[in-house]
């Protein structure tokens, strides 16, 4: 039961295009902007918080459940429709190797690729735009491979072949990227920078190998 309130409680801060608040109250129940946004991980873990409550609970009526965008009542939808926006917003938002863009960060919150600032102390979190049209991330390219799988499991339960369809060729077509793209040789890269450059490459001076792509890519 607490599990499913603050899926739902989460979900109700998400934006109407799907990206997310990286940080909400449980108190008051909204997003917090403080902490900034565009972490473009965060749609995805939606998706990954809710599968694995289905699984443990055999419980989809949740999916029915009628959840706010922004905490706004007139925007409601039903939870299954934050999923498919969460997958939307990651499919559609794509550097210029097709991997998803970083935003402000992912999972690694410290590897900052686009919020650049020339005062010390400045929070990277909520100086500067997220976007940039570059800094791309192989983490979360791993994550949609990943969880789109569970998505695509969820709308078959829903009779939703169609859509179903629709995320398994984005996956798939997302895997070809990362393997085409994401791929250093011997390990996965772990993101481009806003010049697109290389970032976890055997080819950088420092920081050749970062975990997080690793992991994700082979559970993948």
């Amino acid at each position: 039961d607490r599990a499913r309130e603050r899926i739902i409680d989460i979900a109700s801060t998400q934006f109407p295009d799907g990206g997310c608040y990286h940080q909400y109250q449980p108190l008051t129940k909204k997003g917090n902007l403080d902490i900034g946004s565009g972490f473009n991980d965060d749609p995805l873990w939606l998706i990954a918080a809710v599968s694995a409550y289905l699984k443990e609970t055999g419980d989809f009526s949740i999916l029915n459940e009628m959840v706010d965008f922004d905490n706004q009542k007139e925007k409601a939808a039903p939870l299954y429709e934050h999923l498919r926006r969460s997958v939307e917003y990651t499919a559609t938002h794509l550097g210029p190797h097709k991997l998803p863009l970083i935003g402000r960060a992912d999972w690694n919150d410290c590897l900052n690729l686009n919020c650049f600032s020339t005062e010390p102390g400045e929070s990277f979190q909520t100086f500067g735009p997220s976007e940039g049209p570059n800094a791309e991330s192989v983490f979360i390219a791993g994550m949609f491979v990943r969880y789109g799988k569970d998505y695509v499991e969820i709308c078959r339960h829903r009779g939703l072949e169609d859509e179903a369809k629709l995320a398994e060729n984005a996956i798939a077509e997302m895997e070809k990227t990362v393997l085409d793209a994401g791929w250093d040789g011997e390990w996965f890269l772990r993101a481009y920078d806003a010049t697109s450059q290389k970032v976890g490459s055997h080819e950088c001076e420092e920081g050749q190998i970062f975990i997080e792509p690793q992991g994700f890519c082979v559970l993948a």
